[in-house]
């Protein structure tokens, strides 16, 4: 029987010339609050709730301009003139 609910998990392959190039287990989410105590199922909700306000708070100040959306470092190789030079070099490589 295949109808709603009827599939609580999976499993997703990426195929590719004949080899398994990758697998990930997919099951819906009540498959594992099903599993938890009371005091688990307690536990991860006050962790779940904490993470959503977290998120919507970030979001908002995103869309309020207050903080960036995306403020990684990185780290870079080459200087601002390397990096040009490089670039314009059709025989240019980075050797680290």
């Amino acid at each position: 029987n295949y109808g709603p609910g009827a599939i609580r998990a999976g499993i997703l392959t990426s195929l590719g010339f004949g080899h398994v190039g990758a697998a990930v287990c997919v099951a819906n989410a009540n498959v594992l609050l099903e599993g938890l105590s009371e005091t688990e199922l307690e536990y991860y909700s006050q962790r779940r709730d904490a993470r959503w306000n977290y998120q919507l708070k970030a979001q908002y100040s995103v869309m309020l301009g207050e903080q960036q959306y995306f403020g990684g470092g990185v780290d870079k190789t080459l200087s601002a003139d390397q990096e040009y030079e490089l670039l314009l070099d059709p025989n240019g490589r980075i050797v680290l």
